[in-house]
């Protein structure tokens, strides 16, 4: 009886009944299925907890009784029983009517909907996205097309929908992040990246029953070419694509589909409903043809253009070159100084002297309007040894134990927020709450703000993904010092020591074998020092920054693949991470490894934006 279709629609009946984890709870502790939700799975969302109720149930042979509880739970509910009557019905064997409409057999093309939305990632709006497709669908008469939905949080999740549903058509929404790949989850809740390779891999097994397959993800076409060497047709995001034109892309797609239309109507179609909705992204879905696209692509540096083996054939289709991220942001380089600190003993006591060198970096800047730009730093793919060993001079046991970690790819801010571009997100349409239009004790333009709290960095994030279609977010506290020791193992990224012709701090106090220096006793304008070998500036000093992490008291049981740490059952009232040290703090306060922590609502600290190549839905 219990088919994937079935299930699918098992798991959609107690979603719509039980629209709440508070109410699905009481369903199964009325019912005697268990007395917590927390003892079957450790899902956050609704649509993940019934997801895994379901496979719970069927691995303990009970499948079948926790759909007789809830059919007779609710009794009373059309909706419930006629779901009972179509799912308990003996199959016919009668052949199906013919339809008069040629393209009849479009209609019953059978779309799986996988979504993934790791621990450590932002939540995704799935849900809106999945609805609207099938309302439209509804709306429009073609109700009939089986659309199944899976929370494909790993990567076997992914190969057992395709084998259990057999769909025709395969829709991916979550995070993409160009050739690092799309984002999964592994065993450990972590965030995991399967590669474009083990993609193209995975649906040449598939490739007789797949016709098409949807990358509804951020900077998703170096998979899309990769997969569509063994599928049909796959779309492929070639940059960052808004909400509004994901979703509006998916609802006109699936519309055309039902309609019986071929898949490239369906896309031009799509195209031109985020064009007809005054959205300026129609040119962002890419459509990846197999008999286009039978060269197998190499992977690329960024900045550099993937090429097939036959390099003249490829420079003769367009249709078949793509960019990496950093083309598709339109990176560009940029030079700075960086500067390095070395003690030499002197007759008199020592000798600090500072060694500064020209470096280049990429990087894009994001307008924000009144000529005020947001400077990112492309900060490249790289494992590092997270923390401070026991040997480092004033380090601290919260700093420890040291593990290794690997960052993906990502862009970081240049510097702290500043208050001109405060003004600018502030004055932006609203999210979920009101931002002060100067949260600063020092005034000036490119000083950073410096009294915002956890909530107001996360909100002048959000209207910042809403009006540019990128996802900015705080900075995981792994990607904080990965980016701040910039490939450096030393206290400070100039080196053992740190002076204050080189960082923003309380120069009273000395730290190692270093000087005593100016106590400026206030806030300066953002790249006024040195930078570190990332091209990043006040990474020591100047002002605190916040991260996404919640506090912990130590590094044992941190994730190692640079994704922020959560506490999710306490996410509004636990301490936050700071990173970097103020103005205000003595030198070894502001060392690479140092952490802090404050209330969420706290305000007096900054921040700087992180943007990862990936979308929110």
């Amino acid at each position: 009886m219990w088919d994937g279709q079935k299930k699918e629609r098992f798991r959609e009946a107690l979603c719509w009944v039980y629209p709440n984890s508070l109410e699905l709870e009481m369903f199964l502790v009325d019912k005697d299925i268990c007395r917590s939700i927390e003892e079957i799975t450790a899902e956050t969302t609704l649509r993940g907890k019934t997801f895994q109720l379901i496979q719970w149930a069927e691995r303990q042979g009970s499948l079948e009784n926790l759909f007789e509880a809830f059919c007779d739970k609710n009794a009373g509910n059309p909706v419930v029983q006629t779901l009972k009557e179509e799912l308990t019905a003996e199959p016919s064997n009668t052949p199906a009517s013919e339809n008069n409409n040629e393209n009849t057999e479009n209609y019953r093309k059978s779309i799986l909907m996988v979504a993934a939305n790791p621990r450590g990632t932002r939540p995704l709006r799935l849900q809106e996205e999945e609805r609207k497709i099938k309302e439209r669908l509804r709306l429009a008469g073609y109700g009939q097309i089986p659309i199944n939905s899976v929370v494909a949080t790993r990567p076997i999740d992914i190969q057992q929908a395709l084998l259990d549903f057999q769909p025709q058509i395969v829709h991916f929404s979550g995070h993409g992040a160009s050739e690092e790949g799309l984002v999964f989850e592994n065993a450990n809740g972590e965030v995991q990246f399967i590669s474009s390779q083990a993609l193209g891999n995975l649906f040449k097994l598939f490739s007789e029953q797949v016709e098409c397959v949807v990358l509804n993800a951020c900077y998703s076409q170096h998979q899309a070419a990769i997969i569509a060497q063994h599928i049909d047709c796959v779309i492929g995001m070639k940059e960052a694509i808004g909400d509004r034109a994901a979703i509006e892309f998916s609802v006109g797609f699936y519309t055309a589909i039902g309609s019986g239309a071929s898949i490239e109507f369906a896309y031009n179609l799509a195209c031109n409903t985020i064009q007809l909705e005054g959205i300026s992204e129609e040119s962002t879905p890419g459509l990846f043809k197999k008999e286009e696209y039978n060269q197998p692509v190499q992977e690329s540096e960024p900045g550099e253009r993937p090429t097939t083996r036959d390099s003249s054939e490829s420079q003769n289709s367009n249709s078949r070159q793509f960019q990496s991220t950093a083309t598709e942001t339109a990176l560009r380089s940029f030079e700075f100084e960086t500067a390095t600190v070395e003690i030499k003993a002197a007759f008199f006591g020592k000798n600090i002297q500072i060694h500064r060198r020209r470096q280049q970096a990429q990087g894009f800047s994001e307008p924000l309007g009144n000529n005020i730009e947001l400077e990112m730093v492309y900060i490249s793919s790289g494992t590092f040894l997270m923390g401070a060993p026991e040997s480092e001079e004033e380090s601290q046991d919260d700093e420890r134990p040291q593990h290794q970690v690997s960052v993906p790819a990502f862009f970081l801010g240049k510097y702290p927020v500043t208050q001109a571009q405060w003004r600018a997100v502030a004055n932006l349409p609203k999210c979920e709450r009101d931002l002060k239009p100067n949260p600063s004790g020092f005034s000036g333009d490119n000083r950073p703000v410096e009294k915002v709290s956890w909530w107001d960095a996360v909100e002048f994030c959000q209207r910042l993904s809403q009006h540019t279609g990128r996802d900015y977010r705080l900075p995981s506290e792994a990607e904080w010092e990965y980016a701040c020791r910039a490939g450096t193992q030393t206290p400070f990224y100039f080196g053992e020591t740190i002076t204050t012709d080189l960082a923003n701090y309380d120069g009273n106090e000395v730290y190692g074998r270093g000087k005593k220096g100016e106590h400026r006793k206030q806030t300066t304008d953002v790249g006024s020092f040195p930078a570190n070998g990332f091209g990043l500036f006040d990474m020591h000093g100047n002002v605190w920054e916040w991260c996404a992490d919640d506090w912990h008291n130590n590094y044992k049981g941190a994730p190692t693949n640079g994704s922020a740490w959560i506490d999710l059952k306490n996410r509004t009232k636990t301490p936050k991470l700071l990173r970097g040290g103020s103005w205000l703090n003595v030198p070894h306060g502001c060392r690479s490894a140092i952490r802090d922590w404050r209330r969420p609502a706290s305000l007096s600290d900054g921040f700087r934006v992180a943007c990862a190549s990936a979308r929110t839905l």
